[in-house]
């Protein structure tokens, strides 16, 4: 895809993230390879795809939920993915716990390949893996929701997976690298922002580099920041333990050590969210 711009500096990156004239895809498009899917359905109703009234509703579902999630279970579930799972696994599975899956360990790799397909610039082949474990995401989630909410439940699930599993690379190497790099936006229609004149169609693409921007800004913020970074610091702390423990007893010149991380368990979750 050919950008006409591509933001970068601070100030054009607040400018293009908070105007109302741009929109976070192409006017009523899907990508091809989804249309006719359960995924393109799904896609359709992500709040991360909206704009407008529609988004404004369901981002305030989303914000309700997450209001309701206790840090210090958030913080428990992370510490117990930790001790079994991947990095890169954790905060799928944290998340898969808070909204209910009836099995997050299993479903991990379901997650990996949906949120492949919804990544920007995913090609045909991620999102027919993609549409393969849609279904089978969806007969996860507790029943009764109805389909917005289960919509965005698997983006929740995209967010973590996509997103989070940086931060906690960031926590245990002292680095402070974007969780997402890049963001796209398209014009709904001409407009002029910091000197730079945009047409209606063009495509923007918007790097989020400086720290200021790691969690976006604007109407598409990420609405869980602090729910991440307690997802990330929980899960890094146990990892690093982790590390430290086997670096010990690999030492030649050190005697064996026999300390092991007290076993966390953490409330099952309820049948509904």
């Amino acid at each position: 895809m050919e950008y006409a711009w591509i933001v970068s500096r601070d100030n054009e990156v607040e400018a293009v993230l908070t105007c109302g004239a741009l929109r976070v895809r192409p006017a009523d498009r899907l990508p091809k390879a989804m249309q006719g899917t359960l995924l393109g359905a799904v896609f359709e109703r992500l709040v991360r795809m909206n704009d407008g009234e529609r988004h404004a509703v369901l981002r305030r579902r989303i914000e309700e939920l997450l209001a309701q999630w206790d840090l210090d279970r958030v913080e428990c579930i992370a510490r117990a993915g930790a001790l079994r799972l991947q990095p890169a696994d954790v905060a799928a599975y944290a998340v898969g716990t808070l909204i209910g899956l009836s099995d997050p360990e299993a479903a991990i790799p379901w997650i990996r390949d949906f949120a492949g397909a919804i990544a920007g610039g995913a090609d045909d082949e991620a999102i027919a893996r993609g549409i393969a474990v849609t279904k089978s995401l969806l007969d996860a989630l507790p029943h009764g929701m109805d389909a917005d909410d289960a919509a965005n439940m698997l983006g929740l699930l995209f967010q973590s997976y996509a997103a989070t599993a940086r931060l906690i690379d960031n926590v245990l190497t002292g680095r402070s690298d974007p969780p997402v790099t890049v963001t796209r936006r398209y014009a709904a229609e001409d407009v002029e922002l910091c000197k730079t004149k945009i047409r209606k169609g063009d495509a923007l693409a918007v790097l989020l580099i400086s720290p200021r921007f790691h969690f976006g800004a604007g109407r598409h913020a990420c609405p869980g920041r602090e729910i991440a970074e307690t997802i990330a610091t929980a899960a890094a702390a146990v990892i690093a333990q982790n590390l430290g423990q086997i670096a010990a007893q690999s030492a030649p010149c050190l005697p064996e050590k026999s300390s092991k991380l007290d076993r966390v368990d953490c409330e099952r979750p309820s049948s509904s969210v």
